[in-house]
Protein backbone atom coordinates (compact mmCIF):
# COMPACT_ATOMS: atom_id res chain seq x y z
CA UNK A 1 0.00 0.00 0.00
CA UNK A 2 1.37 3.42 -0.91
CA UNK A 3 2.25 5.93 1.78
CA UNK A 4 -0.55 8.39 0.85
CA UNK A 5 -3.21 5.67 0.81
CA UNK A 6 -1.89 4.25 4.09
CA UNK A 7 -1.92 7.73 5.70
CA UNK A 8 -5.47 8.37 4.51
CA UNK A 9 -6.66 5.03 5.90
CA UNK A 10 -4.94 5.75 9.22
CA UNK A 11 -6.64 9.14 9.35
CA UNK A 12 -10.02 7.57 8.64
CA UNK A 13 -9.38 4.95 11.34
CA UNK A 14 -8.39 7.70 13.77
CA UNK A 15 -11.56 9.59 12.88
CA UNK A 16 -13.61 6.51 13.80
CA UNK A 17 -11.67 6.05 17.05
CA UNK A 18 -12.14 9.71 18.07
CA UNK A 19 -15.83 9.74 17.21
CA UNK A 20 -16.79 6.48 18.92
CA UNK A 21 -14.55 7.14 21.95
CA UNK A 22 -16.10 10.56 22.51
CA UNK A 23 -19.61 9.10 22.18
CA UNK A 24 -18.79 6.49 24.82
CA UNK A 25 -16.88 8.76 27.20
CA UNK A 26 -19.56 11.46 27.01
CA UNK A 27 -22.29 8.96 27.84
CA UNK A 28 -24.17 9.52 24.58
CA UNK A 29 -23.63 5.83 23.78
CA UNK A 30 -24.44 3.72 26.84
CA UNK A 31 -22.95 0.36 27.81
CA UNK A 32 -24.52 -2.51 25.89
CA UNK A 33 -25.01 -0.52 22.68
CA UNK A 34 -23.88 -2.48 19.61
CA UNK A 35 -22.01 -0.74 16.80
CA UNK A 36 -22.53 -2.28 13.36
CA UNK A 37 -19.52 -1.88 11.07
CA UNK A 38 -21.58 -1.44 7.86
CA UNK A 39 -24.03 0.97 9.52
CA UNK A 40 -21.27 3.11 11.04
CA UNK A 41 -19.32 3.08 7.76
CA UNK A 42 -22.42 4.27 5.93
CA UNK A 43 -23.07 6.97 8.53
CA UNK A 44 -19.48 8.23 8.29
CA UNK A 45 -19.34 7.93 4.49
CA UNK A 46 -16.34 5.59 4.37
CA UNK A 47 -15.55 1.97 3.66
CA UNK A 48 -15.86 -0.71 6.31
CA UNK A 49 -12.10 -1.33 6.61
CA UNK A 50 -11.13 1.80 8.59
CA UNK A 51 -14.31 1.46 10.66
CA UNK A 52 -13.47 -2.14 11.58
CA UNK A 53 -9.85 -1.19 12.35
CA UNK A 54 -10.97 1.72 14.54
CA UNK A 55 -13.45 -0.41 16.46
CA UNK A 56 -10.83 -3.13 16.96
CA UNK A 57 -8.50 -0.49 18.37
CA UNK A 58 -11.19 0.50 20.86
CA UNK A 59 -11.51 -3.19 21.76
CA UNK A 60 -7.81 -3.26 22.64
CA UNK A 61 -8.48 -0.20 24.80
CA UNK A 62 -11.28 -2.00 26.62
CA UNK A 63 -14.11 0.28 25.51
CA UNK A 64 -15.69 -2.28 23.15
CA UNK A 65 -16.00 -6.05 22.84
CA UNK A 66 -16.34 -7.83 19.50
CA UNK A 67 -19.51 -9.83 18.89
CA UNK A 68 -19.00 -12.51 16.24
CA UNK A 69 -20.96 -11.59 13.10
CA UNK A 70 -22.89 -8.87 14.95
CA UNK A 71 -20.62 -5.90 15.58
CA UNK A 72 -18.99 -4.38 18.65
CA UNK A 73 -20.64 -3.91 22.05
CA UNK A 74 -19.89 -0.94 24.30
CA UNK A 75 -18.46 -2.18 27.59
CA UNK A 76 -19.62 -0.78 30.89
CA UNK A 77 -17.21 0.98 33.17
CA UNK A 78 -17.83 1.61 36.83
CA UNK A 79 -17.54 5.09 38.24
CA UNK A 80 -14.66 3.84 40.38
CA UNK A 81 -12.77 2.58 37.33
CA UNK A 82 -13.29 5.90 35.55
CA UNK A 83 -12.07 7.73 38.64
CA UNK A 84 -8.91 5.60 38.69
CA UNK A 85 -8.21 6.29 35.00
CA UNK A 86 -8.64 10.03 35.45
CA UNK A 87 -6.48 10.01 38.58
CA UNK A 88 -3.74 8.04 36.78
CA UNK A 89 -3.77 10.47 33.88
CA UNK A 90 -3.79 13.44 36.25
CA UNK A 91 -0.72 12.12 38.12
CA UNK A 92 1.22 11.50 34.93
CA UNK A 93 0.30 14.85 33.39
CA UNK A 94 1.09 16.73 36.59
CA UNK A 95 4.55 15.12 36.73
CA UNK A 96 5.12 15.89 33.07
CA UNK A 97 4.10 19.53 33.53
CA UNK A 98 6.33 19.94 36.59
CA UNK A 99 9.25 18.52 34.64
CA UNK A 100 8.56 20.84 31.71
CA UNK A 101 8.28 23.82 34.05
CA UNK A 102 11.76 23.05 35.37
CA UNK A 103 13.08 22.76 31.79
CA UNK A 104 11.32 25.90 30.58
CA UNK A 105 8.71 26.33 27.89
CA UNK A 106 10.23 27.73 24.71
CA UNK A 107 7.00 28.50 22.85
CA UNK A 108 4.22 29.50 25.27
CA UNK A 109 2.11 30.93 22.42
CA UNK A 110 1.29 27.54 20.90
CA UNK A 111 0.49 26.11 24.34
CA UNK A 112 -1.86 29.01 25.06
CA UNK A 113 -3.57 28.57 21.69
CA UNK A 114 -4.17 24.86 22.36
CA UNK A 115 -5.38 25.62 25.91
CA UNK A 116 -7.79 28.21 24.47
CA UNK A 117 -9.29 25.53 22.18
CA UNK A 118 -9.90 23.31 25.22
CA UNK A 119 -11.39 26.19 27.22
CA UNK A 120 -13.68 27.12 24.33
CA UNK A 121 -14.89 23.52 24.07
CA UNK A 122 -15.68 23.53 27.81
CA UNK A 123 -17.57 26.82 27.48
CA UNK A 124 -19.52 25.45 24.49
CA UNK A 125 -20.20 22.09 26.15
CA UNK A 126 -18.66 20.37 23.12
CA UNK A 127 -17.33 17.06 24.47
CA UNK A 128 -15.86 15.89 21.16
CA UNK A 129 -13.90 19.13 20.74
CA UNK A 130 -12.83 18.94 24.39
CA UNK A 131 -11.43 15.41 24.06
CA UNK A 132 -9.68 16.24 20.78
CA UNK A 133 -8.28 19.44 22.28
CA UNK A 134 -6.97 17.71 25.41
CA UNK A 135 -5.23 15.09 23.26
CA UNK A 136 -3.62 17.76 21.06
CA UNK A 137 -2.68 19.80 24.13
CA UNK A 138 -1.10 17.03 26.22
CA UNK A 139 0.35 14.56 23.71
CA UNK A 140 3.37 16.68 22.58
CA UNK A 141 4.29 17.53 26.16
CA UNK A 142 4.01 13.95 27.32
CA UNK A 143 6.17 12.87 24.38
CA UNK A 144 8.74 15.50 25.29
CA UNK A 145 8.76 14.02 28.77
CA UNK A 146 9.35 10.56 27.27
CA UNK A 147 5.84 9.12 27.36
CA UNK A 148 4.85 7.73 23.97
CA UNK A 149 1.10 7.66 23.40
CA UNK A 150 -0.43 5.40 20.80
CA UNK A 151 -3.92 6.15 19.50
CA UNK A 152 -5.33 3.33 21.66
CA UNK A 153 -3.67 4.39 24.90
CA UNK A 154 -5.11 6.30 27.83
CA UNK A 155 -3.42 9.38 26.34
CA UNK A 156 -6.44 9.64 24.12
Amino acid sequence: MGRNVESRVTNLRERVVERVRSEIVSGRTPAGTVYSVPALANELGMSTTPVREGLLELCRNGLLSPLRNRGFRVEGMSLGALDQLFEMRNLIERSAMESLARQGLQDPGSARAMADVVARAVDDGDIQAYIAGIVRFTRPWLRRWGIRCSPSSFCN
